[in-house]
C-alpha cells in the first residue's frame, strides 16, 4: 500500500542533500485542511541566549510544474542560418542558397 499524505499531518526525513551550513537538516511535505501542499524545513536543535533548545521550521508552497509538451519532430529540425556567410547568399527554407544580388531591385534610381 502506498503512502498517502494526510491533511494537517507531515513527516520529514534526513537531508541527504544537504551541502552547506544553511540548507534545512530535515525534509519532507504537509498538506492542510484545505488540501494545499507545502514543502518543510527542519533544522536545529538550536540553543537560544538563555539556554533554551528550539528548532526552526520553513514553509514552501509547492508549485506545480509547468507540463511543457514538446514534439519530438520540433527537437531535430536542423538550424539554418537566415544568410550563408561564406558565399554571400541567402538560405531560403528549402536549404538552397538564392544570391543576395537577385533580391535587389534594380529600379531604384540610387
Amino acid at each position: 500500500m502506498a503512502y498517502e499524505q494526510k491533511p494537517g499531518k507531515c513527516t520529514v526525513w534526513p537531508n541527504e542533500d544537504k551541502r552547506e551550513d544553511w540548507h534545512d537538516d530535515y525534509k519532507g511535505q504537509i498538506q492542510t485542511e484545505s488540501g494545499e501542499q507545502f514543502w518543510i524545513g527542519l533544522s536545529g536543535p538550536h540553543a537560544s541566549r538563555n539556554g533554551k533548545t528550539y528548532w526552526k521550521i520553513n514553509l514552501r508552497p509547492q508549485k506545480p510544474r509547468p507540463q511543457q509538451e514538446m514534439d519530438y519532430r520540433d527537437a531535430a529540425q536542423p538550424v539554418r542560418p537566415a544568410y550563408d556567410t561564406t558565399s554571400r547568399s541567402r538560405v531560403t527554407d528549402s536549404g538552397m542558397p538564392v544570391p543576395l544580388d537577385d533580391e535587389l531591385d534594380d529600379s531604384i534610381p540610387f
